[in-house]
């Protein structure tokens, strides 16, 4: 697709369509954090303030981050009707874009909804596409780059070989990351009926594989961004956490403990990778 064409259909594009109604002024929506980072990430609230019925069709979205708080990644669509002179509250399904800032806090507002980039009505990244620095693409060797993956396509084997900041260009990030979703989730559960998941969360199927998913997800847009999201941050992630759930430091620990620790690093991370490249998102460089 031609650059011109590309950036045309991001502008007409880029702001959620959401209304069917004769009255486009009805409805008021507004979304507040839940202070997750995976799962029920935000809850939405939209009101109907007309006397007719508000029939709306929302979603996939992208989120945009704030300097303050982490984006989201939402794949899922939300066919809702809401009745007239009445609220409906709507909790939302994603995955943080950026592991490196906070969720947002319980109660706290999320960006203005018309900030917000749906994705159903934008095309997906394809090797064809010229992406440039207008867009927000800046052409990147990732074999360069240190660890054993590259990023791709989402659901291809072709590399991606571009680096975006996608705070700054959501709209034109924004079908990578829900197309990374739905490819990784629809592998992820591929795999978990193979028999081919095992983690320490195996008692807990729902954490596991929202675990599993989030950390593929921020693994290959720690590639996409140039801001690397790697082992180490990982392993940093689950001391940091187990030292907050017991109150001491690791290495205060019994040596099984820390054994046993490792172990479990180790397990999530080979997981992790298995489901990426089996997704077609993550790529060995010697391939």
């Amino acid at each position: 697709m031609a650059q011109s064409q590309y950036k045309v259909l991001c502008l007409i594009f880029s702001l959620p369509v959401i209304f069917f109604s004769s009255n486009c002024f009805a409805q008021k929506i507004k979304a507040v954090g839940t202070g997750q980072t995976t799962g029920h990430v935000a809850t939405l609230f939209v009101t109907n303030n007309s006397k007719e019925l508000l029939v709306l069709k929302l979603g996939p979205f992208l989120i945009p981050s704030t300097k303050k708080f982490q984006g989201y990644g939402v794949p899922d669509i939300y066919q809702l009707n809401i009745s007239p002179d009445s609220t409906l509250k709507i909790p939302l399904r994603g995955f943080c874009t950026n592991p490196f800032i906070p969720p947002t806090g319980a109660g706290e507002d999320l960006p203005p909804f018309s900030q917000w980039v749906k994705t159903s009505d934008l095309p997906s990244l394809t090797p064809e596409m010229v992406l440039t620095p207008q867009n927000g693409f800046f052409r990147n060797a990732q074999g360069t780059q240190s660890g054993t993956f590259i990023s791709t396509y989402p659901g291809t084997d072709t590399p991606f070989h571009y680096t975006i900041d996608i705070d700054k260009h959501p709209e034109s990030a924004a079908t990578f990351i829900i197309d990374l979703i739905h490819a990784v989730e629809s592998t992820y559960e591929r795999l978990e009926i193979e028999g081919q998941i095992s983690t320490p969360y195996a008692q807990d199927p729902l954490r596991q594989k929202e675990a599993v998913i989030q950390q593929v997800i921020w693994y290959v847009l720690g590639i996409l961004t140039g801001n690397d999201y790697d082992r180490e941050d990982f392993a940093e992630n689950v001391i940091r956490q187990y030292e907050t759930d017991t109150q001491t430091n690791l290495d205060t620990a019994a040596p099984e403990i820390r054994e046993q620790l490792d172990e479990g690093i180790n397990n999530f991370w080979d997981t992790f990778t298995l489901v990426g490249v089996e997704a077609k998102v993550l790529k060995t460089k010697s391939e």
